[in-house]
């Protein structure tokens, strides 16, 4: 196929609906594209672990980005072919960051969280508590990490300190749809979705024109202002969809299934 898209879809209110999962209709389509030889890219935020336990469900899936660009994992050789960790010296300095405002600090790798809090909280499943920081930072590749603070009006001071004081660290906001809950998300410099889609459009040969993004929050910006054809849902932020040059419906009504069908129908 010489017109070949890749189609990069968010996972969590994106691909998946507000129950966490994948319409039939949706589904079918995105099967179709495949097959025609588009390449579909799932570019989440979570950590591999969680993303894989959706996307091997899935039969219509080439790629797989996690932690907002860290990783890429290659379905079809069942490998991950790019990686980019925090260094020993980054964690240090997250943590030195720590003070009574910090609600936690939550580091992670390929299949677990680590929280670092002086506070009393509810574990999930996947959650580990750091007792002993120093031989935590020994024995562990971390991947990326979130900061929760008690105010989040104080995300920007520490974005900026994070920013301006270590400069192979990139931190950005990350918020619900309703703006309820907000936190801080740390990366490598130079590390996103967007960066890891340049990845594999090298791979795959395929011009940064035959480009669809779609996505939520702000941890998808780049990707969708960057790509070709940027596509906001309608349920994003307001952030994400002031900046997006398309839109279309809801995660609850098919909309990654409504866009594709009605752009690749045009020809």
């Amino acid at each position: 196929m010489n017109n070949r898209y890749v189609i990069s879809l968010d996972l969590d209110n994106t691909l998946l609906n507000y129950d966490k999962k994948i319409s039939t209709r949706t589904k079918n389509y995105l099967k179709k594209l495949y097959d025609n030889g588009h390449i579909i890219v799932i570019a989440s935020g979570r950590i591999y672990d969680t993303c894989y336990e959706i996307v091997s469900k899935l039969n219509f899936i080439n790629y797989m980005i996690t932690d907002s660009g860290s990783i890429i994992y290659d379905i079809k050789n069942k490998k991950i072919i790019y990686k980019k960790k925090l260094s020993k010296e980054n964690i240090k300095s997250l943590i030195n960051l720590y003070d009574d405002n910090f609600e936690y600090i939550e580091f992670s790798d390929e299949h677990y969280y680590y929280k670092y809090t002086k506070n009393d909280l509810n574990y999930y499943g996947l959650s580990r508590n750091i007792e002993d920081i120093k031989e935590f930072i020994k024995n562990n590749n971390i991947i990326h990490s979130t900061i929760k603070l008690f105010n989040y009006q104080n995300n920007y001071k520490i974005i900026n300190e994070i920013n301006n004081k270590f400069k192979n660290l990139h931190a950005f906001e990350m918020k619900n749809e309703d703006n309820e809950i907000r936190w801080l998300e740390i990366v490598r410099k130079n590390v996103s979705k967007f960066q890891a889609i340049k990845y594999i459009l090298r791979l795959e040969k395929i011009n940064i024109k035959n480009t669809i993004s779609f996505g939520d929050n702000y941890n998808d910006i780049e990707m969708i202002e960057k790509s070709k054809y940027g596509v906001a849902m309608e349920n994003a932020i307001e952030d994400v969809k002031k900046i997006a040059p398309y839109k279309t419906k809801s995660c609850n009504e098919d909309g990654i299934e409504f866009f594709l069908r009605n752009f690749f129908n045009r020809y």
